[in-house]
């Protein structure tokens, strides 16, 4: 028996469950004898015993032609456009999933940034019509947030900066002032809305101009997402045969207005 396990620790080097796992199948069909008779002969019945893959071992440690390599190459053809690794490794149905998918988010992230555009220049134009405001392309979002909620620049200061001097600057008249004068809204950034309906609409406009973007924004992030879901089921679908139960898909789905993703993993029973 002492000749036995030497003969094996010499030979193999895969590791103590494999030279038991070896070990095991050979008691099992009685042929430790003739195993050990050649080297040959006991190295493949041991590989033999990994579910028929007697290179297995040698095919994971060459990177560039066993299960690695495919994986990569799979991660790589995702990355550049889910889909493609499907493909080429004949599923076509899959792919074609992919690709519309990636179609759609590129597409609503085109649509939503135009929409987006054409609201801010319209809102925009609204103000310098409507509300007086001169510069306009270079307000920053604090202001056009006051813009749209203040009938005038002049009603902002006396509740909003007058109340504050109170608060800041206690029972002192000329520090009551002197906040003021320091805080109100200068000269060349006053506003007037003519009717509260104008004003309103450039709410409005300012609102969807704003959820535009937001969503062409959301549409960056399932392209993103539909990427990292290809690669997950490229790289499946490369260490295992294609009638495998498991399948992984990105669908997009259009819910009024706006499009979403929704990621699936199904088994077939």
């Amino acid at each position: 028996m002492n000749t036995l396990w030497a003969a094996i620790g010499s030979r193999l080097s895969l590791g103590s469950a494999l030279v038991l796992a070896g070990v095991s199948s050979l008691f099992a069909t009685g042929d430790v004898g003739a195993g050990m008779a050649s080297d040959s002969k006991t190295k493949e019945a041991l590989l033999q015993s990994l579910d028929g893959r007697p290179r297995l071992a040698q095919e994971w440690a060459d990177p560039s032609t066993g299960p690695r390599s495919e994986s990569f190459k799979a991660i790589g053809y995702s990355a550049l456009l889910p889909g493609l690794a499907q493909w080429n490794l004949g599923h076509r149905n899959r792919a074609l999933g992919f690709w519309i998918a990636e179609a759609a988010f590129w597409t609503g992230f085109a649509t939503y940034r135009v929409q987006g555009t054409i609201r801010e220049d319209s809102y925009l134009e609204m103000a310098t019509l409507h509300a007086g405001v001169t510069d306009v392309d270079s307000r920053d979002d604090d202001y056009l947030r006051r813009l749209s909620s203040w009938p005038s620049s002049d009603l902002y200061d006396d509740l909003i900066v007058r109340r504050d001097a109170r608060t800041f600057s206690g029972d002192d008249p000329a520090a009551r002032a002197a906040y003021f004068e320091e805080n109100r809204i200068p000269v060349e950034d006053r506003w007037d809305w003519r009717s509260s309906a104008d004003r309103e609409r450039f709410d409005d406009k300012r609102g969807e101009s704003k959820s535009a973007f937001k969503r062409s924004r959301n549409m960056i992030g399932l392209a993103v997402a539909n990427r990292v879901v290809a690669m997950i089921d490229a790289v499946v679908l490369s260490n295992r045969n294609s009638d495998s139960a498991y399948r992984l898909q990105m669908e997009p789905r259009h819910n009024g207005e706006d499009w979403e993703g929704r990621l699936s993993l199904s088994r077939r029973y």
